[in-house]
């Protein structure tokens, strides 16, 4: 686990220079949507990177940002008015169903989507 945490700044560096030009045509298609609002959706670990992101959002951006629990759709059948709102995803495989199906829903009900995962062939990534 030391290791690990000292591996961060080097992982997040690479991670950076490998995704700049995917991250700089996100930003630039949620500044074309007009998002007024943020949903995230997770479980685990991947809902703690969630609340880290929340606060950036509304610090640094003013954009409000919430969460959205997977039950709202997968249980409860939720049909949310996602207009103007970016759902994003987050999950490390990428494979979880729950998460996948908060998607596929927001996706139904005009929300933009975006899935932040490992795998870009995962089920998640091609929702």
């Amino acid at each position: 686990m030391h290791d690990e945490i000292h591996e961060q700044p080097k992982a997040v560096a690479n991670a950076y220079q490998i995704n700049i030009k995917k991250v700089q045509s996100i930003v630039a298609e949620i500044k074309k949507a007009g998002i007024t609002n943020v949903i995230l959706t997770a479980r685990g670990s991947s809902d703690n990177v969630c609340v880290y992101f929340k606060y950036h959002c509304e610090i640094y951006v003013g954009i409000p940002c919430g969460f959205s629990p997977p039950s709202v759709s997968t249980i409860y059948g939720a049909k949310l008015k996602l207009a103007n709102t970016l759902v994003i995803a987050v999950s490390q495989s990428g494979m979880g169903l729950e998460i996948r199906q908060v998607v596929n829903d927001a996706n139904r009900c005009g929300a933009i989507t975006l899935a932040i995962t490992n795998d870009p062939n995962s089920l998640l990534a091609k929702a």
